[in-house]
């Protein structure tokens, strides 16, 4: 994934994001701590699209830079693993930003397509296999998973 290095650690790389209206920004620090894309029925319904590309990071690394204020969450309680999801997204425009989980609320979900530079982001696995719509390729070199990843 491509990142700017900010000028006080030019080793720590930093990503910004946000909203399709611009409301809402944020900034990663550091590396994901794994990068995914889910084919969950609720990803494919909460996005609007086959899949959700995702990176997940510690809620340390996250940083709400601007627009707090429209955050919205929706508390998506029909998951297959039983633990609520909370879909964080923004009041005005709609955009789907990040999420969490009720059984781990310190590490962030991510959606790739809220960052402004993800021309290097590859997915390290794909969730949900079994909900894959036929037209969409495996990612080669991804772990694959038919549901969640085995605990």
């Amino acid at each position: 994934m491509a990142t700017n290095s900010s000028p006080s650690d030019s080793k720590t790389p930093t990503i910004s994001g946000s909203c399709l209206c611009q409301s809402i920004k944020y900034s990663l620090t550091g590396d994901p701590a794994a990068t995914a894309i889910c084919h969950c029925t609720n990803c494919q319904k909460s996005t609007g699209s086959p899949y959700m590309a995702c990176a997940f990071y510690p809620r340390s690394q996250f940083n709400i830079t601007q627009g707090g204020e429209h955050l919205r969450t929706y508390a998506d309680t029909a998951t297959a693993s039983g633990a609520t999801l909370n879909r964080d997204f923004c009041g005005i425009c709609g955009s789907n930003i990040f999420g969490s989980k009720s059984s781990n609320e310190e590490m962030i979900i991510v959606t790739v397509g809220t960052m402004d530079d993800s021309k290097g982001w590859r997915p390290q696995r794909e969730l949900f296999c079994r909900s894959r719509l036929d037209y969409i390729p495996k990612v080669e070199g991804a772990e694959q998973f038919e549901t969640t990843i085995p605990r």
